[in-house]
């Protein structure tokens, strides 16, 4: 386990664990997502699903113009 974006992206993990948090009626409420990294939703043991693809780059790439932007700067760098 490892709360790290650059470790977690590279060690190829086998599952994912994402928190929500919301505030509900003035208290935090945690919502807990599961899945492995393949899925194409997480989901809590309610059945309430979230977007892996969403997730996984927003919390290890920074979110998609960091993604791409990382992206082109390997491409320019490249043989």
């Amino acid at each position: 386990m490892t709360h790290n974006n650059t470790i977690g992206a590279s060690i190829n993990p086998n599952f994912v664990l994402f928190t929500k948090k919301t505030i509900v009626n003035g208290k935090p409420d945690f919502k807990l997502f599961s899945g492995a990294p393949t899925d194409h939703r997480l989901k809590t043991i309610d059945g309430e699903e979230i977007e892996n693809y969403k997730i996984l780059l927003d919390c290890l790439e920074a979110g998609d113009e960091a993604y791409i932007n990382r992206h082109q700067t390997y491409e320019i760098i490249k043989d």
